[in-house]
């Protein structure tokens, strides 16, 4: 019966002993790899180009922008846009809404607090699919944008009804799961 206790009691020194080995006599080992790792620290933690090294990349990246820009040139202007029947076909739940030569996202909806003479208002995100300007537009709720009547829906969605269209779009902050897992 007194064999268990002195095992246990053997382990349990054993155990303070090897971490005894790691925290003191291996701390003078681990100070040395800090010393060989110390350009690490000087440089926030990020690896730094060698200049060589950047001048190359810097001149692939022009050679790969003239390519780009001319291949541009040469494709069909208008990409990414959709055709004005396509956007006139836009409806139901959305992550992104066409409208024009613009791609809108819905970044924010904003309820002022203590405040019922200011109406809740929505934040879009514009980006000019030919210029590739961005811009933030503010858009209040039961006011007109771009042919479409708004209506603010909770905190992560906005209604966009088309007036002459009798059409909805339901402008989602976040892509709706279903679409994400078909």
């Amino acid at each position: 019966m007194k064999l268990i206790p002195l095992l246990i009691a053997s382990i349990t020194f054993l155990f303070l002993l090897l971490d005894f080995n790691d925290r003191i006599l291996l701390s003078d080992a681990k100070s040395s790899t800090k010393e060989s790792y110390q350009w690490l620290d000087s440089h926030n933690g990020t690896p730094q180009l060698s200049d060589e090294l950047k001048q190359i990349l810097q001149g692939a990246s022009l050679k790969f922008g003239k390519n780009s820009s001319e291949s541009s040139e040469t494709s069909t202007e208008g990409e990414n846009t959709l055709s004005i029947e396509q956007q006139n076909k836009q409806q139901g739940v959305l992550y992104k809404l066409y409208i024009g030569d613009w791609l809108y996202s819905l970044v924010a909806v904003i309820y002022p607090e203590g405040n019922s003479k200011v109406p809740a208002f929505g934040l879009l995100r514009g980006e000019n699919l030919k210029s590739r300007e961005v811009k933030i537009k503010k858009i209040p709720a039961k006011k007109l944008f771009e042919g479409y009547r708004i209506s603010i829906q909770g905190t992560k969605a906005i209604t966009f009804t088309h007036d002459k269209q009798n059409r909805q779009v339901l402008l989602t902050m976040y892509q709706p799961k279903s679409l994400i897992d078909d």
